[in-house]
C-alpha cells in the first residue's frame, strides 16, 4: 500500500523536475525585462549624447584649453568601471555614474564661465551635453522603473576646487575625456542588456 503511493509521489516530482528542467530558469537579479521601446529610446539619447560630447571635446582642445601633453586624470575625475553583476545592478551602476559624471559637467561649464572666456560654441556645447546627460539619465531611470528595478538615490554634492587655471584646464579636459570613455562602455552596456531581453 505505501509503495504505490510512494510510486505516485516520486512520479509527481520526476514530472516536476522535468518541466522545471525544459524551462529556463531565472534568477531575481536576471528579471530585468525593460520594453525594447524605451530600450530603443535610452540608446539613440545615448549615441546623441556622444556626439555631442565629441563635438564638445574637440572645441575644448581647439582652444587650447588644455594640451594633451600632460595625460594625468585627477582623482576626482570618476573613472570609466560599470559595477554590478546582473542587468539591473549595472543599469544602477550606470545610472549613479551618469549623475556623478552630470555635476561634473557642470562645473567645468561653471569654471569656464568664471574663469575663461565663454565663446559662443563651447557655451552652446557645454548646455546640449549637460542637458542630454539629464535626458540620459531620465531614460535610464525610465527602464529600471519599467523592470521594477531600484533607482539608486543621488550623489552627493561635489566638492572639487581648483584655484589655479591649469588645473582647470586639466579637470576640464579629463572629465570630458573621461565622459567619452564612460560613454562608450555604457553603449557596450545598453546593447548586451538589449540583446538579453
Amino acid at each position: 500500500m505505501i509503495f504505490p503511493v510512494l510510486f505516485e509521489v516520486f512520479s509527481g516530482l520526476m514530472l516536476m523536475l522535468v518541466e522545471i528542467q525544459g524551462t529556463p530558469v531565472f534568477s531575481a537579479a536576471a528579471s530585468l525585462v525593460p520594453s525594447s521601446e524605451q530600450m530603443n529610446v535610452t540608446i539613440k539619447v545615448l549615441r546623441l549624447l556622444k556626439h555631442e560630447t565629441d563635438t564638445l571635446f574637440e572645441e575644448y582642445v581647439s582652444n587650447k584649453l588644455h594640451s594633451e601633453r600632460n595625460n594625468s586624470v585627477p582623482p576626482e575625475v570618476p573613472d570609466v568601471s560599470v559595477s554590478g553583476v546582473s542587468a539591473e545592478e549595472k543599469l544602477q551602476s550606470v545610472y549613479s555614474k551618469t549623475r556623478l559624471f552630470t555635476q561634473h559637467v557642470h562645473q567645468v561649464q561653471l569654471y569656464h564661465k568664471e574663469k575663461f572666456a565663454n565663446t559662443e560654441p563651447l557655451k552652446r556645447l557645454y548646455a546640449a551635453v549637460f542637458n542630454r546627460c539629464g535626458y540620459f539619465v531620465s531614460s535610464v531611470q525610465q527602464l529600471l522603473r519599467e523592470s521594477d528595478s531600484a533607482v539608486p538615490p543621488s550623489p552627493p554634492p561635489l566638492t572639487v576646487h581648483h584655484p589655479h587655471r591649469f588645473h582647470i584646464k586639466v579637470y576640464g579636459w579629463a572629465v570630458l575625456l573621461r565622459l567619452q570613455e564612460w560613454l562608450t562602455r555604457v553603449e557596450q552596456v545598453l546593447l548586451t542588456v538589449k540583446g538579453h531581453g
